[in-house]
């Protein structure tokens, strides 16, 4: 009986430990989100893990999605202007915050040159994949990213468009153009692109961006979100625990998460090579 009074203890002094991190009145690490995405959801998951064991660390909100509302965003960070650090899993809700608390250090998960951690899958991986998926490829359609969409609340924090829109040893062609459907042997939707929609062009879409529904895509391709997150938990243990300054650089994860829908394929009567099944992490079924 004196063992188990004891063992409850024991658990009841430890909630009150964890319990104490998330409500005691030290500066809080916020986490926010622009747009729900699924990847999204899981860097700010990972990154949460990555801290939880470590009992040193300040308070920690959950995170909170800003919903593309940047009323809803202003308001959120005047009610924490006493943050002592924030974590975004994209480039929009980092430009918020950088925006709305000057003061306070600000790291990030995205494709834009100030995250911190880099979301954009390397170019010359992605050549690679694109060549299991169709062996013979030479020309690609890109959907051009929509910048003054885009970058409404800083202009200047985004990627050139030379610098997203380039895919070695392949030539490219504006999705948008009357005559793109012959000149294309695959079509890409990259980071921050607008989406599609339902398109004439009748070759297998190759996506990079997170925000597309995966059934459009015959494949898909991000960087492993755990991978991201836990690279964000470690610069911010780096910053808070050891005063390492954050990196000049956005740091870069080597695993890729690559998806293949078959249904996709088969709506374009598109047949997938084994070797792109072989490489996929996950490969969705045709119903």
């Amino acid at each position: 009986m004196r063992k188990l009074l004891a063992a409850l203890f024991l658990c009841a002094f430890a909630l009150a430990q964890d319990e104490g991190r998330e409500v005691a009145d030290e500066r809080p690490i916020l986490f926010v989100r622009w747009e729900r995405t699924a990847q999204r959801g899981k860097i700010y998951l990972a990154a949460w893990q990555a801290l939880e064991p470590h009992h040193g660390m300040p308070a920690r909100l959950r995170l909170k999605d800003l919903d593309g509302d940047e009323k809803k965003a202003k308001a959120f960070f005047a009610e924490h202007k006493d943050a002592r650090l924030v974590i975004a899993v994209d480039d929009a809700s980092a430009v918020a915050a950088r925006a709305a608390l000057p003061g306070v250090p600000v790291l990030s998960a995205g494709v834009s040159e100030s995250a911190t951690v880099s979301a954009r899958v390397g170019r010359g991986r992605l050549v690679k994949l694109m060549r299991l998926l169709h062996p013979d490829v030479a020309s690609v359609g890109v959907y051009k990213v929509n910048y003054s969409k885009r970058n409404l609340m800083n202009p200047n924090n985004a990627l050139s468009p030379a610098r997203v829109q380039e895919l070695p040893e392949l030539e490219l062609f504006d999705c948008a153009a009357p005559n793109a459907f012959w000149q294309c042997d695959l079509a890409w939707w990259p980071e921050g692109g607008e989406s599609p929609g339902s398109s004439a062009l009748r070759a297998p879409l190759v996506v990079t961006a997170d925000s597309l529904q995966a059934s459009a895509a015959t494949m898909t391709v991000l960087p492993d979100p755990e991978s991201l997150g836990r690279k964000l938990a470690a610069v911010a243990l780096g910053m808070l625990r050891d005063g390492k300054p954050p990196p000049k650089e956005p740091l870069t994860v080597s695993r890729l998460r690559v998806m293949i829908d078959l249904q996709a394929a088969r709506a374009i009567s598109y047949e997938v090579p084994l070797a792109a099944l072989a490489r996929a992490d996950e490969v969705r079924r045709a119903r």
